[in-house]
């Protein structure tokens, strides 16, 4: 097609005033690439076993105000409000949850990116925000494998940025309803924030410092009223359970809460995770950019650009601190978290720019191409690690909710009903799960999460590990050992045993497990007795049994009167002998053939594949014949 050529000229000039018009535009599809490059490590996605839980809480209103209104859920009860109707509507499909939190991350991005503009960051410093935030906090928490998550931040950075957008507009204008509006929604992102509270006020009343008003008077006023609701969103959690009432400022490191302050801010722009740097390298590297910053503002405090470089650095570090001291009111230690961490969420927010307005500084001054060229190659690639980064750890967390999955759809599966109450015995077998999905959590019983997906009443459900706990639960219960359900689950299945398992237990059984006597004897050169293995066993590993042999010690050294003989059991696919699979026998060392009983409590695996006698460390000889293991019939109703 000619240069001239009309047609050409029409499309240029449409081009042209597009991106006129919409500068941010292709940034804006550069940044979609990294996101997407972000999210090509996802290979599947499903529920943490928390989310389980939460909707079955959330389905039964009695049940949800027993579990949350309790002095060590307080910072939870804001989930009442906001998850239920969202379970109403998906269920049991992750996918409206992802959708979900993705529509409210764009949400969150465009509010937070329009008010970084109107207040004044230039369109170079939002460029490079834009590529930081594609790259790490959008990708991220959006895609956490606790659904919930991703929308419960975003949401709350949505509500933060529209008042300072409404804080802004007012003090333009002066119209009370601007203001009135930025108040409302301060006071419902308080309300209903979770923790994250605490990080809400820090932005705002910074912001009323740093900016200019036409009457002082009305700045101290907000100044006041926004610190008297965040005091008031923060009063229930001074009954937080332990936390806040048992934790005393004597207990506070202080210089362990600043030192990771410093480095979760160095921690939420350099994603240095996967060399395994020392927390000592993102303080320093946090300390640097907030300290530089602060200089800088310092010396240019009069100009727009340098008060909001002075606001943006504040408010992270103020929101780093403040995130410590929440950690540390929790009672764990102050710690640097993973660049990918949900908990830099409130942190990169701020950074992100920062580092915005610094590289607008090197680009628009009077500095050599060189060092511009190579500050260009720095933040280019800071921004390709943390997109990696981030692809790295939403493939991880993708897999372990794909093993959550697994394991569930797998049990509907095995056991397609559990009727209306059931004692659920899980065994775990090689190759095992990375993750446990039974691990207990603040959000309500294990079972919660099993009840739900049956549709049954948690009060009916009981999930044991062993035997002995299933056998009281259904004498308590009255129930027959048609209640009883125990599954195997690995990375290759879950499977019902349940028949045999019930058969075992209702009739007994007692197998012979050896045909001739086994003999071993003190060997000075390692200064034990060979131990004595039977193998091929193949007995139940799932319930108690009694192990009945005939031994004889026979002492080599005149001053053994007896001897210890450990007996270890291993269940089918390990080839160790672990502590907790052993008992021990005292034997005389008379040379005379005795019998005995010893009870084997199993608690690991689907079968027992050996038995070993030893390792004895008298100087004596060891003879066993006539193994025998009996498992008795359990009385139930």
């Amino acid at each position: 097609m000619e240069e001239n050529d009309p047609l050409s000229r029409n499309y240029m000039t449409k081009f042209a005033r597009f991106m006129a018009r919409y500068p941010l535009a292709p940034w804006v599809a550069v940044a979609t690439g990294l996101f997407l490059f972000a999210i090509s490590g996802l290979r599947d996605y499903w529920f943490r076993y928390e989310s389980l839980g939460w909707a079955y809480v959330f389905g039964h209103p009695a049940l949800m105000w027993k579990e949350y209104f309790q002095p060590e859920s307080i910072p939870y009860l804001s989930q009442l409000f906001l998850y239920p109707w969202q379970f109403k509507l998906f269920g049991y499909q992750p996918f409206g949850f992802l959708a979900l939190s993705v529509g409210m991350a764009v949400i969150a991005t465009v509010i937070s990116f329009r008010t970084l503009q109107k207040m004044g960051v230039p369109f170079v410093a939002l460029v490079i925000a834009l590529l930081f935030t594609a790259s790490a906090l959008f990708g991220i928490e959006t895609l956490s494998w606790e659904p919930t998550n991703g929308f419960q931040n975003y949401y709350v950075i949505t509500l933060m940025f529209g008042t300072l957008w409404s804080l802004d507009t007012y003090r333009r204008s002066g119209r009370p309803k601007i203001l009135i509006l930025g108040l409302f929604l301060y006071t419902i992102a308080l309300a209903f924030s979770q923790f994250r509270s605490f990080l809400l006020p820090i932005p705002i009343i910074l912001y009323l410092l740093f900016s200019k008003w036409g009457k002082s008077s009305t700045r101290h006023l907000l100044i006041v009223v926004c610190t008297a609701l965040a005091l008031g969103a923060f009063a229930p959690a001074l009954v937080w359970g332990r936390t806040f009432s048992e934790q005393g400022l004597s207990a506070f490191p202080v210089f362990q809460i600043i030192a990771a302050g410093f480095g979760n801010v160095g921690a939420s722009f350099a994603a240095l995770d996967q060399w395994g740097p020392p927390p000592a390298l993102y303080s320093i590297l946090g300390f640097s950019l907030i300290s530089g910053s602060l200089i800088d503002w310092w010396k240019n405090r009069t100009s727009k650009i340098g008060s909001l470089i002075g606001y943006l650095a504040l408010v992270a570090i103020g929101n780093a601190l403040v995130m410590q001291v929440m950690v540390r009111f929790t009672g764990s230690e102050p710690m640097v978290y993973s660049n990918t961490h949900r908990f830099l969420t409130f942190t990169t927010i701020f950074t992100f720019p920062l580092i915005g307005l610094i590289g607008q500084g090197l680009f628009t001054r009077r500095f050599p191409k060189t060092i511009q060229v190579l500050f260009a190659l720095f933040l280019a690639g800071l921004i390709i690690m943390q997109t990696f980064q981030a692809r790295l750890a939403i493939a991880a967390r993708a897999q372990e909710t794909g093993q959550i999955k697994q394991f569930y759809v797998g049990l509907k599966n095995a056991v397609s009903t559990l009727g209306e109450g059931a004692v659920l015995q899980t065994i775990a077998v090689a190759p095992r799960f990375t993750i446990d999905p039974f691990t207990n959590n603040q959000f309500g019983r294990t079972e919660y999460g099993i009840a739900g997906f049956y549709n049954m009443n948690a009060d009916n459900l009981y999930l044991t590990h062993a035997s002995a706990e299933s056998i009281e639960i259904l004498r308590e219960r009255g129930w027959g050992l048609d209640k009883l359900f125990v599954v195997t689950f690995s990375k290759q299945s879950v499977n019902d045993i349940s028949a045999s398992a019930r058969a075992l237990m209702r009739n007994g059984a007692e197998f012979s497990l050896t045909k001739s006597p086994l003999r071993t004897q003190f060997d000075p050169s390692v200064s034990r007795a060979e131990p004595l293995i039977v193998t091929d066993l193949n007995l139940p590993a799932y319930q108690p049994f009694a192990l009945s042999l005939r031994a004889k010690i026979t002492p080599r050294d005149a001053e053994v009167k007896s001897a210890t003989v450990p007996i270890w059991w291993q269940p089918q696919g390990s080839e160790q002998w672990l502590e907790r699979w052993k008992t021990e026998l005292t034997l005389p060392a008379d040379g005379i053939w005795h019998s005995y009983t010893v009870a084997i409590m199993p608690d690991e695996g689907v079968e027992i594949e050996a038995l070993k006698f030893g390792d004895i460390r008298e100087v004596v000889e060891l003879e066993i014949d006539d193994i025998s293991a009996r498992y008795d019939s359990v009385s139930v109703p």
